[in-house]
């Protein structure tokens, strides 16, 4: 059996605190500032799909080290999509943007999970600049009584799992309340081969 990647985080409801769909939340202080998407090293797999473009600007929100995430829809989905994100540093006389790259919960044909690495996220996203913080709920089904949760601490270049919660069994409970899932230690998960 191939092994399969198991991409972001969890679940939501449209009256949860993940927002609905595609839909970014973020505090209502949150500095947000739009960005050109031309001027960012997107991939070239990014936005490949039928019927589907690439946005002309991009929410870079302000992190608490003054440094801005850039999120970049890749995929739209039917109730989550995937996207691509930056380290926008605008300090210098030049803005320098860097592909971020996160580490993802990946399932064996046994069931045994690990960590691999992806750029492309998939997933409904909440942004917190001031604790530069991001959760990504990818729910397995429309439903979202199944999925991962994952929080990244972003203080640099490397993004940091922070918390990883799974909910494997889709049995139409808990939908709305991903933060009570099974919390994962990070720390025992060994790396993809």
């Amino acid at each position: 059996m191939e092994p399969r990647v198991l991409y972001g985080l969890v679940v939501l409801f449209l009256a949860g605190p993940y927002g609905c769909g595609t839909a970014q939340t973020r505090p209502a202080n949150q500095q947000v500032q739009m960005v050109p998407v031309k001027a960012l090293p997107v991939p070239t797999n990014c936005g490949q799909v039928p019927n589907h473009t690439l946005p002309e600007t991009a929410q870079a929100y302000r992190l608490k080290s003054g440094n801005y995430l850039v999120s970049v829809e890749c995929t739209p989905g039917a109730y989550q999509s995937s996207q691509v994100f930056f380290l926008l540093d605008r300090s210098g006389e030049s803005s320098t943007a860097v592909l971020l790259s996160f580490p993802v919960l990946k399932a064996d044909g046994q069931g045994e999970l690990s960590l691999d690495q992806t750029g492309e996220v998939w997933g409904v996203i909440n942004i917190d600049g001031d604790k530069s913080m991001l959760r990504v709920l990818n729910r397995f089904r429309a439903l979202g009584d199944c999925g991962i949760l994952a929080e990244y601490w972003i203080g640099g270049a490397k993004p940091v799992a922070v918390e990883m919660r799974l909910k494997s069994e889709c049995d139409d409970r808990e939908a709305d309340h991903p933060e009570r899932w099974r919390k994962l230690d990070i720390g025992k998960l060994g790396r993809a081969r």
